[in-house]
């Protein structure tokens, strides 16, 4: 992917045609996850930032290229959709959630939200219109104030709930997901193997918490399934409170990137997989993970909560 040139587009054709700006989207990704970061074409020297947000109502996870400015530590991003008479769907998922997953150039990491407001956002305008001209011609194409949203990166060492996994195995995010819809974890369960604790999830349970855990194709498929059966399962079984453990082989779109193993915990709530990982078994649990199976491969984390409707 690395060799191919990006095509042609037109600065508008988020506004006029949704369809191909999606594809063109696509390619945008598979070359910018292929050359950590590098493109070609049009944006050959844009900064380009991967911003990955949850469906507030579908729960599906997606991806979408965004031209970046710095503002000191912070990086703002603009929600024009070319000028369109209506706010993006990233924008509204971002909202929903405070919270989502960044990547620029090779690195990824947790941001939270801010929509700013008043000077401070005409401030970030300016700036962004300096960065692309474009911006002044979106803004006098719709009558919408165009947001300005700060994302700002979550520390490891933070203290927020939002990031009670961070510290432990790697950047998650709480996102809200309708349990009905499972868009977000694989759809498919052929093949999936279900590893139950002593209980099922209460089929009552208004909310569920689940951290899900994606990891690539191993290096060593044969030394990292080995592990991750013989002496990571039979230890995160052991979890506080855990209500079900379910894992999958499929090769399951996330992020823009096939998978070769999907985890996923599920507690009661937000405060019982917070203490877990915090236990001394939650602590065993993530040393693992660090200390072996990355050495085989990547992991990505996050943490759905999950509404049940039904």
């Amino acid at each position: 992917m690395s060799s191919d040139i990006l095509p042609d587009i037109s600065p508008h054709l988020a506004r006029t045609d949704p369809v191909a700006m999606e594809e063109f989207n696509r390619l945008l990704i598979a070359q910018y996850l292929a050359d950590n970061g590098r493109l070609t074409g049009l944006f050959e020297h844009v900064p380009i930032l991967l911003l990955t947000t949850v469906g507030a109502r579908t729960g599906r996870v997606r991806t979408t290229p965004l031209t970046f400015l710095r503002d000191g530590q912070d990086y703002v991003v603009m929600a024009s959709k070319s000028g369109a008479p209506v706010n993006p769907g990233w924008y509204h998922n971002l909202m929903a959630a405070g919270t989502a997953e960044v990547q620029v150039g090779s690195e990824s990491f947790q941001v939270r939200a801010i929509d700013t407001e008043g000077g401070e956002r005409d401030r970030l305008f300016e700036l962004m219109a300096q960065l692309n001209p474009a911006a002044s011609q979106y803004q006098q194409v719709t009558r919408r104030r165009i947001p300005m949203i700060v994302l700002r990166r979550i520390e490891p060492d933070s203290t927020d709930s939002t990031t009670v996994v961070d510290t432990v195995v790697g950047h998650s995010s709480v996102y809200r997901a309708d349990r009905t819809r499972r868009a977000a974890v694989p759809a498919d369960t052929t093949g999936v193997e279900h590893v139950s604790t002593t209980a099922e999830p209460r089929q009552t349970t208004e909310q569920i918490a689940r951290f899900v855990v994606m990891y690539d194709t191993p290096s060593d498929i044969e030394a990292f399934e080995r592990h991750y059966r013989e002496v990571h399962i039979p230890l995160a079984r052991q979890l506080p409170g855990l209500r079900r453990y379910t894992t999958s082989h499929n090769m399951t779109p996330v992020i823009g990137e096939p998978y070769y193993l999907v985890a996923m915990l599920d507690w009661d709530d937000l405060d019982a997989l917070g203490a877990a990982f915090g236990s001394d078994i939650g602590k065993q649990t993530a040393e693992d993970v660090t200390e072996n199976l990355v050495r085989y491969t990547t992991m990505r984390s996050m943490i759905l909560q999950l509404d049940d409707k039904q």
